[in-house]
């Protein structure tokens, strides 16, 4: 395990230097001139990377870093990097553009550390293209980097924009680059919070900003919750700040939600609904995030007791973020959650599946005989939630055979489009919500015909 500091590099003062600073790390005061320097004491880094424009005060760095290593000034190399630096600053903003990171070779720097030392040349970032030259310059950091390291960042010095992309680079490595590594520490020296100790020495505090990065991953958490029921990071997250009471409700809760079942969502539910208070009192970052999301899926299922009203839910949520197959999945079994309950046709807990289905079909069937002869107008609606029925067991069906079905046996159709079942969900959900809430039709219907859907046993 290795400890790797990155930190920005500025110009200094008018003799481009920085003034010697005590600088006060957990507890301990360092009087350095960086305070990548006093990092360095106090974590006993490994590796650290400077990111610093052709303007830095590069020439200091190889000065300090000779003496510090009992390494002989070259005195040319030293008077190259002084006159690079000059021509460099006299340019215009629009010359400085055109220069290449050629311009200034800092190998050197990187030889008399042995290594250790590592320059990482940006632009100015005066517009986008110089902005995201930089952000694929500090991405170079990533190929140094390896499994296990931890990462010490700080902030203080050089361009303010700096600190954004470092911050931007670690979000990077922690979601996108497949790297696994610990983000430890960011610093940031409070020049304008420094005042006298009992000694009577100037001291400036050197606080942590780490928080800032674990917001922003309670965030990307928050974020997956909502939208996609993955509680994932925030378990993860709940663990490192302590909060475990809720942690497996909230896994039971994404999977009962990512494989639809259902007796599983309602005991969720409740359990959220009488441990809303256990779960405001939740500590740190997550006090931001969960019991707003909680109370966010409760308000999406609030008032829903029978199976089919919390699918159709289910539906609606997925079709929210546009998983297509999963709301067809819902739909359908919706509907024949809802034939199922209306008609009480079901009379076996242990029947099996697909015998319940075939008293389904028949169910199906028979009203449908009845409803092409219909003249009441009370029941028209009922035409309209059957023939949904049909087109969601046809696109479900392409779906589960990869758009391979050839024909559509039961419209005798033609099978429709990716757009067109995609374009027909909106109303297929819209015509199944307003049947479930007259809940009695289906009923009032069977009724009125008289029609017998229990399915002959011989």
């Amino acid at each position: 395990m290795r400890k790797i500091l990155i930190a920005s590099l500025g110009a200094g003062d008018k003799k481009r230097e920085y003034k010697i600073g005590n600088y006060n790390i957990n507890g301990r005061i360092y009087t350095e001139k960086y305070i990548a320097a006093a990092l360095d004491k106090e974590f006993k880094m490994d590796k650290i990377f400077y990111i610093g424009t052709l303007g830095s005060m590069w020439e200091n760095i190889y000065i300090d870093y000779c003496k510090g290593n009992s390494v002989n000034i070259d005195e040319n190399y030293k008077s190259e990097l002084e006159l690079k630096m000059l021509d460099f600053l006299d340019m215009t903003n629009e010359n400085k553009k055109n220069v290449s990171f050629d311009f200034m070779n800092l190998d050197r720097i990187k030889d008399i550390s042995k290594g250790k030392i590592n320059p990482i040349l940006t632009r100015y970032g005066l517009d986008d293209k110089e902005n995201f030259e930089n952000f694929n310059q500090i991405l170079k950091i990533i190929d140094e980097l390896q499994d296990g390291d931890e990462i010490y960042l700080d902030i203080t010095h050089s361009f303010r924009s700096n600190a954004f992309w470092i911050f931007l680079v670690m979000n990077y490595i922690n979601d996108v680059a497949d790297k696994n590594i610990n983000i430890k520490y960011i610093s940031y020296g409070m020049f304008e919070a420094k005042e006298k100790n009992e000694k009577g020495i100037e001291v400036v505090p050197v606080v942590n900003l780490k928080l800032f990065l674990d917001l922003t991953k309670w965030i990307k958490g928050a974020y997956s919750f909502k939208n996609f029921g993955n509680s994932t990071l925030i378990r993860e997250l709940l663990d490192e700040s302590g909060n475990e009471k809720i942690k497996n409700k909230l896994e039971n809760f994404s999977n009962s939600i990512n494989i639809n079942y259902v007796s599983s969502i309602k005991e969720n539910i409740n359990y959220f609904k009488r441990n809303l208070e256990i779960i405001d009192k939740i500590d740190g970052p997550g006090k931001l995030i969960i019991p707003k999301i909680v109370r966010e899926f409760l308000e999406h299922f609030n008032g829903t007791e029978e199976e089919y009203d919390i699918l159709l839910r289910l539906a609606k949520w997925h079709y929210k973020e546009e998983r297509y197959a999963m709301v067809y999945t819902n739909l359908i079994e919706a509907i024949k959650s809802y034939i199922i309950k209306t008609l009480d046709i079901y009379s076996d807990e242990e029947e099996e599946y697909f015998i319940l289905d075939k008293k389904i079909s028949y169910a199906v069937k028979k009203i449908e005989a009845k409803l092409r002869n219909n003249t009441q107008k009370k029941f028209n609606e009922l035409n309209a939630f059957f023939k949904t029925y049909k087109r969601c067991k046809q696109s479900r069906n392409n779906i589960a055979h990869s758009g391979n079905v050839k024909k559509n046996i039961i419209m005798k159709e033609k099978t429709e489009s990716v757009a067109n079942d995609i374009r027909g969900l909106k109303d297929h959900i819209l015509i199944c919500e307003k049947i479930f809430k007259q809940n009695k039709l289906l009923q009032e219907f069977c009724s009125y015909y008289m029609i017998n859907y229990e399915q002959n046993e011989n």
